[in-house]
């Protein structure tokens, strides 16, 4: 799909998961991202991480539109994603030779510029199972739960010593 959108020159483009849980305000928080990535310098746009590492830096945190948008160094995770040019580039990069999924071999890339929100914008369908590990999606609960409130104090702490 990402060599499609550089094939035809489409961008940013956004991919959802077939496991995707939207919000009910998905629609209106969507737009207030998208306007939000037009002011800014972003490679990827993760609406959901699923394991946030213990070498994920905060660059910028920014309260726009009620969103408070959190700048990174790497993300992991595709269940909703927006990829600005180089994020396509990376993506279309990837082969099955390499041994990492997907979504490692985009948090292994240095230097993409991520942007989240605090207070992810997807959730993961409990009640669905994984189309490509074959498992029930509720094994993703707490990874999820303790990306969200791990970046919750990270951005506490960044707001602390940026005041």
């Amino acid at each position: 799909m990402a060599q499609a959108c550089l094939d035809q020159k489409v961008g940013p483009a956004l991919f959802c998961e077939d496991d995707i849980e939207f919000a009910p305000d998905f629609e209106k928080r969507l737009h207030v991202v998208q306007t939000y990535l037009e002011s800014c310098d972003w490679d990827v746009f993760s609406g959901l991480i699923t394991d946030f590492g213990p070498d994920y830096v905060i660059t910028r945190v920014t309260h726009f539109g009620g969103e408070v948008f959190v700048h990174l160094n790497r993300c992991v995770g595709m269940v909703c994603g927006i990829y600005n040019h180089r994020a396509l580039m990376r993506l279309a990069s990837w082969t099955d030779d390499i041994q990492l999924a997907i979504d490692r071999y985009l948090e292994a890339s240095e230097g993409l510029k991520v942007v989240t929100t605090l207070r992810f914008l997807v959730g993961h369908s409990d009640s669905l199972k994984s189309s490509i590990w074959h498992f029930n999606n509720e094994r993703y609960n707490n990874m999820i739960k303790n990306s969200e409130l791990r970046l919750k104090s990270l951005v506490r702490d960044y707001e602390k010593k940026n005041e």
